[in-house]
């Protein structure tokens, strides 16, 4: 099965939200 270009795309937004969450929270 395929992986679908907007789950690569979700992904980094997941990673990029995860990361400025992370610096807010520290």
């Amino acid at each position: 099965m395929p992986i679908p270009k907007h789950s690569k795309e979700l992904k980094l937004k997941v990673i990029q939200a995860y990361l400025e969450g992370s610096k807010g929270y520290k």
